[in-house]
């Protein structure tokens, strides 16, 4: 049986959270480990609990998006994250993927984009599991380049 991802919502509007939460059970090999509305929520909820994907709408939380990000790898360096937002401007986007976010999803989202984000995390976790304790170059290559085909589906 496959492992199911954790994750850990973070939106300030529990409409949405809720919406998301319902998305996420729909999906297999997916679960919601918890519910979060504030930074300190979301660092105390890394603490005790492994996270494999953070899913968080940035407006809603009093610090920036670098702000957000840097504290959840100080705490927890391997979860990845993905945006949710409804900022469509350039910067938004631009520092959600410098940052590393694994998609960035503009509300209103539907069900299948909403998805297809989920999926990519878990095509990404199981890519990375395929690699050896020491890495080959090439080893390394071919990783890097699955990844990016997988992300122009």
């Amino acid at each position: 049986m496959e492992e199911k991802l954790s994750v850990l919502l973070v939106d300030q509007d529990l409409m949405t959270a809720s919406v998301m939460k319902q998305f996420i059970v729909a999906v297999p090999g997916f679960y919601v480990a918890g519910i979060s509305t504030s930074l300190p929520h979301i660092c105390v909820t890394l603490q005790k609990n492994q996270i494999d994907l953070v899913v968080f709408e940035p407006l809603g939380l009093a610090e920036n998006i670098a702000e957000v990000v840097g504290r959840i790898h100080r705490i927890s360096p391997m979860t990845a994250f993905i945006v949710v937002s409804s900022k469509a401007d350039q910067f938004s986007v631009r520092q959600a993927l410098s940052l590393g976010a694994l998609d960035y999803v503009l509300k209103p989202f539907s069900f299948e984009r909403f998805r297809r984000a989920l999926y990519i995390c878990q095509d990404r976790k199981k890519l990375l599991s395929t690699l050896p304790k020491i890495c080959m170059q090439n080893t390394i290559d071919e990783v890097i380049v699955a990844q990016r085909e997988r992300l122009f589906f």
